[in-house]
């Protein structure tokens, strides 16, 4: 079993930095493809909360300011990924190369980023996000959604990681159970080149 693909949705924070220099860690260590998710939100989903006041000319104007706002979004974040990318000296490519390589593709999607998520997280096999603060919306619900919706093992950087961080030391938290079965089963790429594993289990 080996990482092929890795997930990492941005939602144009400070906190996506940690989450690039991990996916450029495990990229460049077991010559995975990335996916860059920016998630964009749709323009005209707050237009319900204006109410009946609001007149056709003011809602257009609405709208064609957000859409703006959301464009200069994400034509930065698109030269920040290509930065990244050039940086760590990963290839552009659609799709994982054939033979391997450290990779990664950009894309957009317009959408209720809890779905988005979901649906691009059941098909990769790990999906890497920052270490989530719980008082961002956005964070709390990409986070959430990673966790419980895709059914795949998620990694949280800290915001210490770099893109030499080690996995020399893994802890595996054992009960017993078909999910730390699962999480163990899914850590196994980095149980095969740690130096030292931990069991953990309490009474």
């Amino acid at each position: 079993m080996t990482i092929r693909t890795l997930l990492v949705p941005i939602c144009g924070g400070p906190e996506d930095h940690a989450a690039l220099e991990m996916a450029a860690n495990l990229a460049r260590r077991f010559e995975a493809h990335v996916e860059v998710l920016h998630l964009r939100r749709d323009s005209r989903e707050g237009m319900p909360y204006l109410g009946d006041g609001a007149s056709g000319a003011m809602i257009e104007e609405i709208i064609v300011a957000t859409e703006r706002e959301a464009d200069d979004k994400a034509s930065r974040l698109k030269q920040q990924f290509d930065k990244w990318r050039a940086a760590h000296a990963i290839a552009a490519a659609e799709s994982p190369p054939t033979p391997g390589g450290a990779s990664a593709a950009w894309r957009q999607e317009i959408g209720p980023e809890d779905q988005v998520v979901a649906h691009h997280g059941r098909l990769t096999d790990l999906i890497v996000l920052p270490r989530p603060d719980l008082k961002i919306d956005l964070a709390s619900l990409v986070f959430e959604s990673a966790l419980l919706r895709t059914g795949r093992p998620l990694l949280l950087a800290p915001s210490a990681a770099g893109p030499n961080t080690q996995f020399a030391t893994v802890a595996i938290a054992w009960n017993g159970s078909a999910e730390a079965a699962r999480a163990l089963a899914a850590a196994r790429p980095f149980l095969a080149t740690a130096s030292r594993v931990i069991a953990i289990t309490a009474n």
